[in-house]
C-alpha cells in the first residue's frame, strides 16, 4: 500500500493534466489580452494596476465559479505578465506579453 503522502500514478496524471491545461489556458488568455490592448486604446501608458485588474478580470471570467482555478490562472498570467516600464504603451505592452507563434 503506497504511503498517503506519496501521490499514486493517478494523482501524478491528474495533476500533470491540470498543468498542462493551465499553461494552454494562459496562452490563451494572453493572446486575448495583447488583442484588447492592442484595439482599447493602444497609444495610452500601460500601468501596473491595469496589468493586475486585467490577469484578475480574464482569469475571473473563465474560470466562472472555479474559484481555485481562477486564482490559479490569475496567478499564472500575473507570472507571465512582466511589470511595464515607465512610459509603455498599450500597444508596446500587448506585443511583449503576445505568446509567441500566436496571430492576433
Amino acid at each position: 500500500m503506497p504511503e498517503l503522502s506519496q501521490p499514486t500514478q493517478q494523482d501524478e496524471a491528474l495533476r500533470q493534466t491540470r498543468d498542462d491545461d493551465l499553461r494552454a489556458t494562459t496562452r490563451v488568455l494572453l493572446t486575448r489580452l495583447a488583442t484588447y490592448l492592442t484595439r482599447s486604446r493602444p497609444t495610452d501608458t500601460m500601468i501596473e494596476a491595469s496589468r493586475k485588474y486585467l490577469a484578475q478580470s480574464y482569469a475571473t471570467q473563465h474560470a466562472r465559479w472555479d474559484r481555485a482555478y481562477a486564482d490559479a490562472l490569475e496567478a499564472a498570467l500575473l507570472s507571465a505578465m512582466p511589470h511595464p516600464q515607465p512610459q509603455q504603451t498599450r500597444g508596446e505592452y500587448a506585443i511583449v506579453i503576445r505568446p509567441s507563434g500566436s496571430s492576433r
